[in-house]
């Protein structure tokens, strides 16, 4: 074996090694980046859902599957019962942090006051953040249930036009 070349292999290697070892973060950066950009498409694209399904007729229906990351969870919450909530599957629980509260029910001046949906990256982690999409509430099962849920990819969000606003569940 010529010595040029096991030099060469050898330095190759170092260099792999330390732009794996220093770049893995900037790495795991644009996984985030892109998983990011799922998300917020399917923050607009539930919005825009939500609109055209409110100025249907009442009764009028519409299915959107969500796209997003298994670690990314998008909730619909109905503002004003913005309570935790237990489903027989985990995966739909709604429990939000105490500031979630805060920023939703009492502070006003908050951007996220009134928020119906509540999105949680799982980049990003955290408490999230809060939209506000037209109208649009979770369905609830009996009287005095918020029906917040919250829906993680690979599930099927049904929307309802009920008049005076958009009832959302999973169609399961």
């Amino acid at each position: 074996m010529n010595v040029h070349l096991v030099f060469g292999l050898v330095f190759a290697a170092i260099v792999l090694f330390l732009i794996l070892f220093f770049g893995m973060q900037q790495i795991k950066g644009l996984f985030c980046f892109g998983q990011e950009a799922k998300l917020s498409k399917a923050v607009d694209d539930i919005t825009r859902l939500s609109y055209e399904t409110y100025q249907l007729a009442e009764g009028s229906s519409r299915l959107y599957r969500v796209d997003i990351s298994r670690s990314d969870r998008i909730c619909f919450v109905s503002p004003s019962k913005p309570y935790p909530r237990d489903w027989p599957k985990d995966e739909f629980d709604w429990k939000p942090e105490s500031i979630v509260y805060e920023k939703m029910i009492s502070d006003m001046s908050s951007q996220y006051y009134q928020s119906n949906m509540w999105v949680y990256s799982g980049c990003k982690g955290g408490v999230g953040q809060g939209y506000k999409a037209v109208s649009v509430v979770p369905k609830a099962r009996f009287g005095g249930d918020s029906g917040n849920f919250c829906s993680s990819g690979g599930h099927t969000l049904f929307f309802e036009n009920r008049g005076t606003e958009v009832e959302v569940s999973v169609k399961e």
